[in-house]
């Protein structure tokens, strides 16, 4: 790939792999334990030598986005809250994040978690749920009430 000061250099053929890579992972809803495509098809596919893509597998497992074994094909990684947690925790103590950064991951996380549980709810789950909205639109309407209900 041509660059407008002479060939790109490695690094960016690294980055734009492990792009990639993630992209394919949810394009094709993997989930941990999935197998990703062996190394020389990942390079054949996103036109970069096995090295490049050796390199973008390596960084993803530093960032426990995939799990690499010798001699088997990369799978996806069953998330780390753990170094989630570091990566936020060194963020903000070197105010790379500041609070209002760290508000808007919650709200996205908040909202999609919301939207995954009413998908994933029973019937039953639904029912306790909308039994407690009616108690408390019931409450609400009657502020001196007993809001124990």
């Amino acid at each position: 790939m041509p660059h407008a000061n002479g060939p790109l250099p490695v690094g960016d053929f690294v980055t734009g792999a492990i792009a990639s890579i993630t992209r394919l992972i949810r394009d094709k809803d993997l989930k941990p334990g999935d197998r990703l495509p062996a190394e020389a098809a990942l390079s054949e596919q996103l036109q970069v030598s096995r090295t490049v893509i050796r390199e973008a597998l390596r960084s993803l497992a530093a960032l426990r986005l995939v799990d690499l074994g010798a001699g088997k094909r990369p799978t996806v990684a069953q998330l780390d809250h753990a170094s989630v947690a570091l990566m936020i925790e060194h963020g903000v103590s070197t105010d790379q994040i500041d609070i209002q950064q760290i508000h808007d991951v919650r709200r996205t996380i908040e909202a999609r978690t919301a939207a995954l549980a009413a998908l994933r709810r029973t019937e039953a789950e639904a029912l306790l749920i909308l039994g407690h909205a009616q108690a408390m639109e019931r409450a609400f309407g009657d502020p001196g009430g007993d809001h124990g209900a």
